[in-house]
């Protein structure tokens, strides 16, 4: 958000501003300023904004090197449980997967089994694919940019939808 607020002032376009903004947060703020997308004061405006929100995180040495290096920078993160900006990830490493819920359930009582990615921001009240894309298209109606309600690194242009998505939904005999 803060890389957006601070482009907002000079790029009204908002398909431009999108773009603009994913390739920075992508890129990083280092490659923004040598390429002057981004001054100096910008820089630092984003850091204070940054650090302000979510400063207690981790340390701010390690919150800064991500911002200027990029989010193609963020692998050096994956599986590091011990680290603050670890996160877990399938990436031929043995992950440390803290958001994963191991349950037993009585085969009976399941209705369905729903395999989706993150480029969903909620999920529906149904399990069809059709009610996940009817879902999907609701937040883009609300929130195209994910600046506001749902706030998310990527947000949709008029041309390009935020982020890949994909669902499997496995709806079992009753």
């Amino acid at each position: 958000m803060a890389i957006y607020n601070c482009l907002k002032e000079r790029i009204y376009d908002v398909d431009a501003l999108e773009m603009a903004t994913r390739r920075i947060l992508y890129f990083g703020l280092e490659v923004a300023n040598k390429k002057r997308e981004l001054s100096s004061k910008d820089m630092d405006e984003v850091f204070t904004q940054v650090l302000s929100l979510h400063g207690h995180l981790a340390p701010h040495s390690d919150i800064i090197r991500l911002m200027l290096d990029g989010v193609v920078s963020k692998g050096i993160y994956a599986n590091q449980s011990e680290h603050p900006l670890g996160y877990s990830a399938l990436n031929g490493h043995i992950p440390f997967i803290d958001d994963v819920i191991d349950v037993t359930l009585n085969r009976h009582l399941v209705k369905s089994i729903e395999f989706f990615t993150d480029g969903y921001m909620t999920q529906p009240p149904g399990t069809t694919i059709g009610d996940w894309e009817n879902e999907y298209h609701r937040i883009e109606q609300i929130d195209r940019s994910k600046t506001t309600k749902y706030m998310n690194i990527k947000g949709s242009t008029s041309t390009e939808f935020f982020d890949d998505r994909s669902i499997i939904s496995v709806l079992l005999p009753g």
